[in-house]
């Protein structure tokens, strides 16, 4: 499935790329991202002591957009609303900008008789809703404020004052404003609000409600990076990425396979900006996009200090300051892009053949110099000097930018290429995802390593990519027993091989091998190996259920890898500090810390996406998915396993996507989609013919859920017993914990409950305690277990878990005719359902579930706010009899006795959307 524009508010309709109309429509991108702001502002719109609001921002940031939605909202309480805008043709006229609502004989010269005729023509004019609320103020939206003459600013200050107007406005942040306006600004009754650019969260929010799905992680910090989060570019650039087919959606997530792309309109609103600059400036302009970030002093003559700070007012360019060091760049990627395609070829060969002079007349001092350099005089076509690449390389290397690495690499002479060169083109294409290649460099790494720690960097390397990226065990232990065969008379060879290679029988379900060979792993002198064995030692005892010990070691390292100084040679870890993060997460997961292995993943996310480690990235989010679905968050779980799989499927990564597909398998059937359960799962079993214990095992419980949803309850059990027993011979205590409780939640809690009980006696966590409560709280069948089994799980994160036990408390309670006992377990299992998306496992059926009608929800939301019953039938025009009685159908549907109960009663509610009564 592919969208070649823009979608609607439903996520199935297609725009055309080629209909601009459809793009320029307002209508067709939703509001997200500042709904809390607009509740703000209806929350001032009904203080007496508030009389105007107005917005302030940086152009493009979205302030009428913002407005409009403020207006919406409120017409929608029927309240009167109206509107102008100022424009420059109206800035000297008096009451041009107010000419549409005034009388036509209203005169700038009487004020007073002004205010009249403006007050009986604002203020007597029926509403035009079905029924009139004669006291609310009108409330008047001015746009582009700034431009208001004095004359309507004057009025508009009288209007406010009488308490007959409120004003909603925006105002431009290019200058001072004009007298007249700023007094409207500076009033003590008026609200400032500015409004901000999106940050990375509201960029999120605001891509998925426009695209109808998830957006990959590595996307959206792109599309944030090219927009800097103002709505206008971000609209712009979604919109010429889709119709450059550069953002499609595959795998069930939104993800760029090219770079973002702007839309002819946005090239066209920031070449009228630089038509309107001086020459000087624009030539100034193209050498920072041709060369940033650049010192301010490298900027061209003549470029005064004055002209730099015009500029910066501009919103052209940005200084930073890292120490000592000033450094200057464009304000906008967007902007450098348009500025660097309009140049000819012999004006950029000019540009940055004076900059590569100039930085020479410095002596190339700085420690980016190499590489600035080298990119330099790639771009210009000239040849570098061969040690000029090899510093350069090394240089972005550091920075993980492997992609430049391979570049510089690629325009060496062969007589250049000895082991470091090898072992360098070896780890970018691992890192780009080009494993054949990789494996072919990392092999001549090893022939041409002249050291035994050189050596061991890259028979690491290789085995590395060989099972991660290849997908094959055989392959990686073939490598090691050519390496033995080779250097096996060296005591680190033997050590190192053995610790390594532990790491990978681990995967294959040997845990107690794996920590006897990882006794010594502390020992190793190989900054890189040592780390690598204590990873594999943390994961070995998480699967034991010795999670505190494993969730400490993966901290460890990571605090080592964060810490390490800056300038590590080649034999020093590659590894980025998100590896560990990765651990870390799987760890906490295992204990029940939902909570932090969710920071722990948004850490591992940042740090891979900004280091640009797809391998880490893929883990981190399949892991979190796996977390999530443990937890019973399937929305979300949906989420992270679709940006897995895509992922994976693009780089062609089979070990995570043979992973991610079997957790989404079972979480498809949890979620009654047994086609795409179906489908996904024989998917998983194809996507990795070599596979891990662990998917293995993930596999086998999907098979159970699907057996559970299509009626078939006995191979369900046979199978995920079956696969429990397995772990538990395994000594992967962790996932028969998993495979076990998941039985419970299918219907067989009298089977595994003993087991249950036996591990959470042999595993520290409060996972394993919840999940063995609950199971003998499902087998025993009393309501008063099941509820206080449902509070453990909540409490550890259990959400579905907690929902399905009280609904399992609501089916028994209305046996027993305890009709106000089932409603209150079943209103809770509703609140505990808030963060899991759309389940229909065989334990959510609850007794007497009553919905809130979208009426009885509105009032319940109010009064849980603290509202009064008379503030509240004013604001929805109703008698405070009525909100009243709605307030006794409330409380009788959620179980609850009093107001005071309300707000953790509504904590996550989801509107029923049934019939008004």
């Amino acid at each position: 499935m592919r969208y070649t524009a823009v979608p609607n508010h439903h996520s199935h309709s297609v725009y055309s790329a080629d209909s601009s109309a459809a793009l320029d429509d307002g209508d067709v991108w939703p509001f997200a991202a500042r709904t809390s702001e607009v509740d703000e502002f209806l929350k001032l719109l009904d203080e007496s002591l508030t009389s105007a609001v107005i917005i302030h921002g940086k152009p493009g940031v979205g302030k009428t957009r913002f407005a409009e939605e403020c207006l919406r909202r409120t017409e929608a309480m029927n309240r009167r609303v109206e509107r102008t805008t100022a424009t420059a043709a109206t800035e000297n006229r008096p009451f041009a900008a107010l000419s549409r609502l005034l009388p036509e004989d209203i005169r700038a010269d009487d004020p007073v008789a002004a205010f009249h005729l403006a007050a009986r023509a604002l203020s007597c004019r029926p509403s035009t809703g079905h029924r009139s609320q004669p006291t609310s103020r009108t409330v008047m939206f001015v746009d582009d404020a700034h431009l208001l003459d004095s004359a309507s600013a004057a009025l508009l200050g009288r209007l406010l004052h009488s308490g007959l107007l409120f004003l909603l406005a925006t105002v431009g942040d290019r200058g001072p404003l004009p007298d007249a306006v700023d007094a409207l600004d500076r009033r003590a009754s008026t609200q400032r609000l500015e409004l901000l650019p999106f940050d990375n969260q509201q960029v999120n929010t605001f891509m998925r409600e426009a695209l109808g799905g998830p957006v990959e992680h590595a996307t959206l910090a792109q599309m944030w990076e090219s927009s800097l989060g103002n709505a206008l570019f971000l609209r712009e650039v979604i919109a010429g990425s889709l119709a450059a087919r550069s953002l499609h959606f595959a795998d069930e997530v939104w993800r760029l396979t090219g770079p973002p792309v702007g839309t002819d309109r946005l090239t066209q609103i920031i070449e009228a900006r630089l038509t309107d600059l001086d020459p000087n400036l624009r030539a100034v302009l193209e050498v920072v996009a041709l060369c940033q970030p650049l010192s301010p002093t490298a900027l061209p003559d003549p470029c005064t200090q004055n002209d730099q700070e015009r500029l910066e007012a501009l919103d052209w360019i940005r200084f930073s300051h890292s120490g000592r060091r000033t450094s200057c760049s464009l304000a906008h990627p967007l902007a450098a892009e348009v500025i660097r395609t309009g140049l000819s070829a012999e004006r950029r060969r000019n540009v940055l053949l004076g900059q590569i002079d100039q930085v020479h007349r410095h002596g190339a001092r700085r420690d980016d110099d190499p590489l600035t350099l080298a990119t330099w005089h790639i771009a210009a076509g000239i040849e570098a000097d061969p040690e000029l690449l090899l510093s350069a390389a090394g240089k972005a290397r550091r920075a993980r930018n492997f992609t430049t690495v391979l570049s510089l690499l690629e325009t060496l002479p062969d007589p250049a290429v000895d082991f470091h060169v090898w072992q360098m083109r070896g780890e970018a294409h691992h890192h780009t995802g080009d494993w054949d290649r990789a494996d072919a460099c990392l092999a001549s790494a090893q022939r041409a390593a002249t050291d035994t720690a050189s050596f061991l960097t890259a028979t690491t390397e290789r085995v590395q990519n060989a099972y991660w990226g290849m997908g094959s065990t055989d392959y990686a232990f073939k490598i090691y027993e050519e390496a033995l065969r080779s250097h096996g008379h060296d005591p680190l060879v033997n050590q190192v091989a053995r610790v390594d290679k532990a790491g990978y029988l681990l995967y294959q379900g040997d845990v107690h091998t794996t920590l006897d060979l990882l006794a010594d792993a502390e020992d190793i002198p190989i900054a890189r190996i040592r780390m690598w064995g204590q990873l594999q030692r943390s994961r070995a005892l998480a699967y034991l259920g010795r999670t505190t010990e494993a969730e400490a070691l993966s901290r460890k390292v990571h605090e080592e890898v964060a810490s390490y100084p800056r300038g590590q040679e080649l034999s020093e870890p590659a590894a980025h500090c998100s590896v560990a993060t990765v651990y870390r997460l799987i760890a906490l997961s295992e204990t029940g810390r939902f909570a932090d292995a969710r920071d722990a993943g948004a850490m591992a996310i940042a740090a891979a996406t900004g280091a640009r480690t797809v391998e880490s990235h893929v883990w981190a989010v399949a892991h979190l998915g796996r977390s999530e679905l443990m937890a019973g968050r399937l929305g979300a779980a949906r989420d992270w396993l679709a940006e897995s799989i895509a992922l994976a499927h693009s780089c062609d990564y089979p070990r995570p996507l043979a992973f991610s597909r079997a957790c989404l398998a079972a979480l498809h059937a949890q979620c009654g989609e047994v086609e795409e359960a179906q489908r996904t799962f024989a998917a998983a079993r194809t996507s990795s013919p070599d596979r891990q214990f662990a998917v293995t095992l993930t596999i086998d419980l999907a098979a159970a859920w699907i057996a559970v949803v299509t009626g078939e309850p006995t191979t369900a059990l046979d199978q995920i017993l079956r696969a429990a027993q397995n772990a538990r011979q395994a000594g992967v205590h962790s996932y028969e914990g998993w495979l076990l409780h998941d039985a419970a939640r299918m219907g067989f809690a009298p089977d595994v409950a003993d087991r249950l009980a036996e591990l959470a006696e042999s595993t520290d966590g409060a996972l394993a305690y919840a999940r063995s409560r609950g199971a003998i709280a499902l087998a025993s069948k009393q309501s008063a277990d099941l509820l206080d089994a449902a509070a453990i799980a909540a409490d550890t994160g259990l959400d579905l878990f907690a929902a399905e036990l009280a609904a399992s408390a609501s089916r028994i309670e209305q046996r027993t005719g305890e009709d106000r006992g089932a409603t209150a377990a079943a209103a809770l299992s509703a609140r505990h359902l808030a963060h899991c998306g759309n389940p229909r496992t065989p334990g959510l059926r609850c007794g007497l579930q009553r919905g809130l009608t979208k009426r009885e929800t509105e009032v319940a939301r109010m009064a849980a706010q603290g509202l009064s019953g008379p503030a509240m039938a004013s604001r929805l025009v109703l008698s405070v009899r009525t909100v009243n009685n709605h307030l006794q159908r409330i409380y009788a549907k959620l179980g609850i006795s009093s107001r005071h109960q309300l707000a953790s009663a509504l904590e996550g509610y989801r509107d029923t959307a049934l019939p008004e009564s």
